[in-house]
């Protein structure tokens, strides 16, 4: 867990929340789910608050605040984010199989679309939660500010087709 504050990126503090939620399985009674990504703003961690925070889990659930900052090189996952019908926050978090009773790491919450394609490509847990408007805003202030969609590309034939085939394709 990292000791420093956020530095001078833009961030937010948000908290997740997994809980367990009862299935009718005699093999496996309940499951872990995301129930509960917001931000919190009226959250202000003290310089020498770590930079997340594990609340007490209870039996039923486990909740974390972390802050989420914002990264300039990360504009494309964050317009994929916007573009969607309900932009969300998405929340990475484990559960060790090996032991019996094992409670929910959360490990971390983004709001880049890509962000979270990667960690589903390593086979990693991501569930998502609707973002409000506020922060959603934000994140659109954000865009408008660093992001310039690459232009696009003209598609080059192939070069070891002839003119004539390339005609035909």
């Amino acid at each position: 867990m990292m000791t420093a504050a956020p530095s001078a990126r833009p961030f937010r503090w948000a908290r997740a929340t997994v809980s367990k939620v009862p299935q009718s399985s005699r093999w496996e009674p309940f499951r872990w789910e995301l129930t509960e990504a917001v931000w919190c703003p009226e959250w202000v961690a003290d310089a020498q608050a770590s930079f997340s925070q594990t609340l007490a889990p209870s039996g039923a659930s486990v909740s974390r605040i972390m802050a989420v900052e914002l990264f300039p090189d990360e504009g494309e996952g964050y317009y994929l984010n916007c573009s969607l019908e309900k932009p969300a926050w998405f929340v990475h978090w484990r559960l060790d199989p090996e032991q019996v009773d094992a409670v929910p790491d959360i490990r971390c919450i983004t709001l880049s679309y890509n962000e979270a394609g990667r960690l589903m490509d390593a086979q990693e847990m991501v569930e998502s939660r609707p973002i409000d408007l506020d922060t959603a805003n934000w994140l659109t202030d954000f865009l408008s500010q660093h992001y310039q969609p690459e232009p696009k590309k003209r598609a080059r034939p192939a070069s070891f087709k002839s003119p004539k085939d390339r005609l035909e394709a």
